[in-house]
């Protein structure tokens, strides 16, 4: 694939605030890549910076393929910012209006643009509304709608489902990500809602407190993260004392990784199943229910962990034997239990 950003150690300070250490990747032509970290982590900084709208302390961003007036790069704001006195196709024909001198647009041609990205995004029939009258997600597509009609080169969104309601945003991030594949529009996406955002994602980057700790395809940073922090934004995670370790994997059937100098075992729930057995070395202690999954917690020997079950008829109190069935082995110590 093509580059068509290289971005090289820029960082930005407001104040005495490091708000994104020196961070460096690049961008390719045509994918998705999406950042993903806690609030106040340094993602809506580092948009801004690709934007042009603010300018890094230090570093660079190269672009291999310059942005121009025929494909620029646009960033769409989290709160959408449509004109409220406007219809629906009037704020979508804005920007196209405004260069259309330059570009000797006819107004025919602006109005078949417009029409064709409403339809393409599904809000052809509200082009006579106001965006009072608009649900969230009408809200959301019409700003894309505003935003792809000019043709950017890139395309940047910032925090994208946060205003849709639950039910809402895994039919708009799909939605997003077949857009996105359809038009072959290189795009940043940046989002603390970390399971509608990693699946549509070519690439995934997680940035924590200001760093960017680790990027690189979903797979991989979910299975081979670098540190504790990445491991847990994608869920709670499970610290194995070593002797525990060699407990669950003394007899077992598969082959789980030999630990070595550094390396802290751990997993996550959905690796760790239980199952009732009346002389079984741990006991449920409780349940969780997150996402719909049910989780239950589990005691063995002090240890305390979050498991799966093949069977939801397990109380408080009953015994169950544990299998480890997948492993991560994090380069750094876990503070804490499990969350």
């Amino acid at each position: 694939m093509k580059k068509l950003l290289c971005v090289q150690g820029v960082s930005r300070r407001y104040g005495s605030l490091q708000a994104l250490a020196p961070t460096t990747f690049d961008l390719y032509d045509g994918e998705l890549l999406t950042f993903v970290g806690p609030s106040g982590a340094g993602k809506s900084s580092l948009l801004r910076i690709l934007a042009g709208i603010d300018l890094p302390d230090s570093g660079s961003v190269r672009t291999e393929r310059p942005f121009d007036r025929d494909h620029p790069a646009i960033l769409v704001f989290q709160d959408y910012l449509l004109f409220p006195h406007l219809s629906v196709f009037e704020n979508v024909a804005f920007g196209l209006r405004a260069r259309r001198r330059k570009h000797r647009m006819s107004r025919a041609e602006i109005r078949d643009r417009v029409h064709r990205y409403l339809h393409q995004l599904g809000v052809r029939d509200k082009a006579e509304s106001r965006p009072a009258t608009l649900s969230g997600g009408q809200r959301q597509r019409v700003a894309l709608a505003r935003a792809l009609v000019m043709e950017p080169r890139l395309l940047l969104l910032d925090e994208p489902f946060a205003n849709l309601d639950k039910a809402l945003k895994r039919n708009t991030a799909q939605f997003v990500g077949r857009l996105q594949r359809d038009l072959g529009v290189t795009t940043v996406l940046v989002s603390h809602d970390l399971e509608e955002a990693v699946e549509i994602a070519d690439r995934v980057g997680v940035i924590v407190d200001g760093t960017l700790e680790q990027i690189g395809a979903f797979r991989e940073v979910h299975e081979e993260p670098r540190n504790l922090a990445v491991a847990e934004m994608f869920g709670p995670v499970n610290r194995i004392p070593v002797n525990v370790y060699y407990m669950l994997t003394r007899n077992h059937h598969t082959t789980l990784p030999h630990l070595h100098e550094g390396a802290i075992p751990a997993c996550r729930p959905e690796a760790l199943f239980i199952t009732p057995c009346a002389t079984g070395p741990a006991s449920v202690t409780g349940f969780r229910l997150r996402g719909g999954v049910l989780r239950y917690e589990i005691e063995l020997d002090g240890w305390h962990a979050l498991a799966s079950a093949r069977t939801n008829d397990l109380s408080v109190g009953d015994r169950v034997s544990l299998e480890l069935e997948a492993v991560l082995l994090i380069p750094e110590p876990n503070k804490g239990g499990f969350s």
